[in-house]
């Protein structure tokens, strides 16, 4: 099944399942037909084939959509909605801190999750300061080590617990040392002694006991170094921002129903997929805002990196993402890079270059978007009224020598002739006058395709270009 077909494009077109491992890009304008024309035909293609995926969502009611899919291709059993509400949930940090593998609960990796989730998909800008990402960044690590070490789990409220509770000055600090009498008498004065009452000490205490005379005690100093040298003497103002800049993104998936859904317990692993099933992230952004996408980010991180892990065997699978611009990262160029061999099928679809440049770049730089464009092989237009685009697309598919004729009037009379120019082979007006579907054009949608490498037949298996228009049947 490895090449098996997935769509039949012309009588001598078709494209496949290897096809769709080396990614797609679907463009298309507000109402061009790119959801319901090609990405309905693609997403249909894959649940005939029995891919397994991951659904991202940005209007509400994409998860109804994919249900309908999944009910007219005899796959309705297999849809799972992460939702409010229902029992589908990944307590993230807990899966990647405790599952199988060398790399598991590599704290490092830990933390890159979490901050590929943090930024929810928008890469730091250069003209930001990274002392304070750097900050947090160390203090993400330093309690996901304490947890791990005192527990053997890690989850997002414990981080949050250890943080709120560290010591605030070299004096709360130095109670960790003293004898019961002392905090006694501490207690009796202060009404406060931040050894007895503070879960970043209880923590401390457990870490210690756990790691006494093994490889992780080494660990355990760094971190306890940290929390009572560095940090208890951090000025108050530098430690204040470097927990706000963190609480600020922090503080939604703390909430209901993100903490039930990425915090408890883990019922709907990305592992799943690899058995068929299809993760529907029913948190559409355009209902639940910024922590939606976040949320959203984080799941797909997640999958994307087991997906890596798993290499080239078992169920091909596939990542859904319209309006794509809200969900890439840079992790998606680097995915995409090696799906083929992981048998995982990438499709975005957006209506703009510019809208991925604007997600992913930051200054004049556009090398994070195109990179990630560059790697993704099959690139369906639809009609656009962006210039940018169909100027991209215009020299996605190059130029060539063409006849011109020319003619003059002279005192002789008329003249004329053909003169050879390169001229483009697709002229950025092609892309804006194609059928957009709809009633007036029988529910037609028309688009061309490009693939890297490939020259399409035609329906007379002499077209021979590097180019090919198709139409597509619009939902209904």
């Amino acid at each position: 099944m490895s090449n098996a077909n997935l769509l039949q494009l012309t009588n001598n077109d078709v494209w496949t399942i290897q096809d769709a491992y080396e990614g797609t890009l679907i463009l298309g304008g507000n109402g061009s037909g790119k959801t319901s024309a090609s990405g309905k035909d693609i997403a249909k293609a894959f649940l005939k084939k029995g891919f397994g995926g991951l659904v991202m969502t940005v209007k509400v009611d994409e998860a109804r959509l994919w249900q309908r899919y999944a009910e007219e291709t005899g796959r309705g059993r297999d849809i799972v909605l992460v939702q409010p509400g229902a029992t589908a949930a990944l307590n993230f940090l807990d899966y990647e801190a405790t599952r199988s593998g060398a790399g598991a609960g590599l704290t490092h990796e830990l933390v890159n999750v979490l901050q590929i989730a943090l930024d929810g998909g928008r890469e730091r800008g250069s003209s930001e300061n990274p002392f304070w990402e750097d900050s947090v960044a160390q203090l993400l690590t330093n309690s996901i080590d304490i947890s791990l070490m005192a527990t053997g789990s890690v989850s997002l409220p414990k981080i949050v617990s250890i943080i709120r509770t560290a010591p605030l000055s070299p004096q709360d600090a130095a109670t960790l040392s003293y004898d019961l009498p002392r905090r006694e008498a501490i207690m009796a004065s202060k009404g406060f002694v931040w050894a007895d009452s503070s879960e970043c000490a209880k923590f401390l205490t457990q870490a210690f006991e756990n790691t006494k005379g093994s490889e992780r005690s080494a660990d355990f100093r760094e971190t306890y170094e940290f929390f009572i040298r560095e940090w208890a003497q951090l000025d108050t103002r530098t430690r204040s921002n470097i927990v706000a800049t963190l609480m600020s993104r922090l503080s939604g998936l703390l909430r209901s129903p993100f903490r039930q859904l990425f915090s408890e317990k883990t019922t709907a692993p990305p592992d799943i997929t690899f058995d068929g099933k299809i993760v529907v992230l029913n948190l559409p952004v355009k209902e639940f805002g910024e922590v939606g996408r976040y949320a959203q980010v984080l799941y797909k991180t997640i999958w994307q990196r087991a997906v890596e892990r798993r290499g080239s065997h078992g169920r091909p699978v596939f990542l859904w993402a319209d309006e794509a611009q809200f969900f890439v990262t840079k992790y998606d160029m680097l995915f995409q890079q090696t799906a083929r061999s992981s048998r995982a099928a990438s499709v975005y679809l957006t209506q703009s270059v510019v809208n991925f440049r604007a997600a992913l770049d930051s200054g004049n730089s556009v090398n994070i978007s195109d990179s990630l464009l560059g790697t993704l092989q099959t690139k369906v237009f639809h009609a656009n009224a962006c210039p940018l685009t169909n100027e991209y697309s215009e020299r996605l598919h190059g130029a060539e020598l063409q006849s011109v004729g020319n003619m003059s009037l002279g005192a002789g009379g008329v003249s004329g002739g053909f003169q050879r120019m390169m001229l483009p082979i697709l002229p950025a007006v092609k892309f804006s006058s194609l059928r957009k579907g709809g009633s007036a054009n029988n529910r037609i949608v028309d688009a061309y395709i490009y693939q890297a490498g490939r020259i399409w037949k035609g329906n007379d298996g002499k077209h021979n270009k590097n180019w090919l228009v198709t139409s597509f049947h619009q939902d209904r």
